[in-house]
């Protein structure tokens, strides 16, 4: 799939996911389901729920390594506390090295611990933040009536309290970060944009074998150290990231080096995939965010996100927008600029496509999205 391409059917994919995506995957997903149809194909088998059940994201690595897995207590990481300590602050570094600095991730600023302590410390909420545009990116009547807001509080006060008491007295860190995911971004992003819809606005259906009920409830019972396993070599056992002349402490991949994600399903089908799938680490689903000035992509959300129509959505500040356009493309393009722009681009065509009016401030929203209300 070329720019041209992505360009195309950028506004489609915006109008049949119904809501916005800070990445082009989404409309590669939309144009890949165009290929069994065509060739007479209704049903497919897609992947979406492994990486949420056998842990095959690297930010979940943060969270695993927070508490010893008390269901292997024999095990380097269970019984070396300081190794693991180590770990998990590369982990966590090497996250934000790579989201804010390299995929261009909306920065938010911490706003206090008030959400991490109501999820038991949760350290994804650092990540699931970084998907959502930070409140510069709205009108300034939206930044007034909520000052401050915090995105890790608004997704902390939509868990249930049953959960958060799992959280708290019952859970591993680990499976508090599935469970998070899973309410948030299986649920309102992968699913939609990266899964039924995209798949459903060519008439395919798509059926998500891992996320079977039966599989499901039989890996919430699977202890943390068979989903991220701690697998170093002997060659990796004595000379650990953070010892001379190895790769640099806080690169996610030195950390990741010594783990293997999705352990338990790779070796599950071992017998019946080959040596390269299965040694292979995980490589997201991303389209790039780096494309060229005045190229298909940089003239198509030109001609989207226009003062006219971003001045319609009524909640976006033109000025922010203004400036994506000028800096989001060429070589030294911003990766977050371009991001936002997608961002506002979705909200432009869906509003234009399903005549959705102006959003004008009222006095009783005030306060919402703050957790007063």
């Amino acid at each position: 799939m070329d720019e041209a391409t992505l360009a195309e059917n950028f506004a489609d994919s915006a109008y049949h996911c119904e809501h916005h995506n800070m990445d082009l995957n989404s409309v590669g997903k939309f144009g890949l389901s165009t290929l069994p149809r065509e060739h007479g194909f209704k049903v497919v088998l897609t992947g979406e729920g492994s990486d949420e059940h056998f842990s095959g994201y690297p930010f979940f690595l943060q969270d695993m390594l927070r508490e010893p897995d008390l269901a292997t207590p024999d095990s380097a990481l269970s019984k070396d506390d300081e190794l693991r300590e180590r770990y998990r602050e590369m982990a966590q570094k090497g996250l934000g090295e790579v989201m804010l600095a390299r995929a261009g991730a909306f920065r938010h600023r911490p706003l206090g611990d008030e959400a991490f302590r109501d999820l038991n410390g949760a350290r994804l909420l650092d990540a699931l933040q970084l998907w959502q545009p930070m409140l510069g990116v709205f009108a300034p009547w939206v930044q007034e009536r909520w000052p401050g807001t915090s995105v890790q509080l608004a997704l902390a006060n939509q868990m249930p309290p049953a959960a958060k008491e799992k959280m708290a007295t019952k859970w591993h860190p680990l499976h508090t970060s599935h469970y998070l995911w899973i309410r948030t971004m299986l649920a309102n992003n992968l699913l939609t944009c990266l899964g039924d819809r995209t798949e459903m606005a060519h008439s395919i259906e798509a059926r998500p074998p891992f996320l079977d009920h039966v599989l499901s409830e039989y890996v919430n019972a699977l202890p943390p150290s068979v989903k991220w396993a701690y697998t170093p070599d002997a060659e990796e056992r004595n000379r650990l990231p953070w010892a001379g002349g190895n790769t640099k402490a806080g690169n996610t991949k030195a950390v990741t080096t010594f783990f293997s994600e999705k352990w338990i399903l790779r070796e599950a089908g071992k017998p019946y995939i080959t040596k390269e799938l299965y040694e292979r680490k995980k490589h997201p689903y991303v389209a790039p965010n780096r494309w060229p000035k005045d190229g298909p992509l940089h003239k198509k959300l030109r001609e989207i996100c226009t003062e006219e129509a971003v001045g319609k959505l009524g909640f976006v500040d033109w000025e922010v927008v203004k400036g994506a356009l000028d800096r989001a493309f060429g070589e030294d393009g911003d990766p977050m600029a371009f991001r936002i722009l997608l961002v506002v681009g979705g909200w432009v065509s869906i509003g234009q496509r399903f005549g959705v009016k102006r959003a004008e401030p009222k006095a009783e929203t005030n306060g919402i999205l703050n957790g007063k209300v």
